[in-house]
């Protein structure tokens, strides 16, 4: 070599030799790692449970004074139809207000037709026909 030795022109040994596997507190090799992409955020928070009650029961199956579901809306099974609610279906007709570009049909304002449960294949509030129960004869 010429010349004094220095720290940058010296010969580098430390780069041909592996390195050295330690366990202590110094290195972190096999010890738990941190995000070094950005500051720690929710995401690496604590996790919730897997098997909470909050994160896998809905709701509504949750009873309580403030999530019981009292009244109607405990049975209803299918399509929100009137037939056993306390709200009525409108088979009437729509009620126009006399305005160019609005038309209303409200069942709040129109609630006409029957309010008891009604079984048959022909139901007509505005008209002649009515359900009928029994044998029918339609030559008379």
């Amino acid at each position: 070599m010429f010349g004094p030795k220095t720290a940058a022109l010296g010969p580098k040994t430390a780069a041909f030799r592996p390195k050295p596997i330690a366990f202590g507190p110094e290195t972190i090799a096999f010890g738990p790692k941190t995000a070094v992409f950005g500051p720690k955020t929710a995401a690496f928070g604590p996790k919730i449970a897997v098997f909470s009650p909050k994160t896998t029961v809905p709701k509504t199956a949750m009873f309580g004074p403030k999530t019981a579901a009292m009244g109607p809306k405990t049975a209803v099974f299918g399509p929100k139809t009137a037939t056993f609610g306390t709200k009525t279906a409108v088979f009437g007709p729509k009620i126009t207000v006399f305005s160019p570009k609005i038309t209303v049909f409200s069942p709040k304002i129109a609630t006409f037709g029957p309010k008891t449960a009604t079984f048959g294949p022909k139901i007509a509030t505005f008209g002649p026909q009515i359900a009928t129960f029994g044998p029918q004869n339609r030559h008379i």
